[in-house]
């Protein structure tokens, strides 16, 4: 799930995931999203990760401001993170 202020109907800030398979010494983003969010709601999102079955990952999220306009407000929330393996 996550949650993102909106303002000035634009995308400000940025929001994304990434994945490791080295023990963080490379990553490769998985995930991204501006934010363009005006009903500023809870969203669930969901994030394939069977192309590294198989391997030992690290999941990072990482949030942008992108400049410097506008950053005294709140920024990404992010919870109930969990991991399905489906089979």
């Amino acid at each position: 799930w996550w949650q993102i202020e909106h303002g000035f109907g634009s995308d400000w800030d940025r929001m994304e995931v990434y994945v490791s398979t080295n023990g963080g010494a490379s990553w490769t983003m998985i995930w991204r999203r501006d934010s363009d969010d005006p009903d500023m709601n809870w969203h669930e999102e969901s994030v394939d990760l069977t192309p590294y079955t198989g391997n030992n990952v690290m999941i990072r999220f990482s949030f942008d401001t992108v400049d410097g306009l506008y950053n005294n407000y709140e920024g990404w929330y992010v919870d109930d993170v969990y991991v399905d393996v489906s089979q």
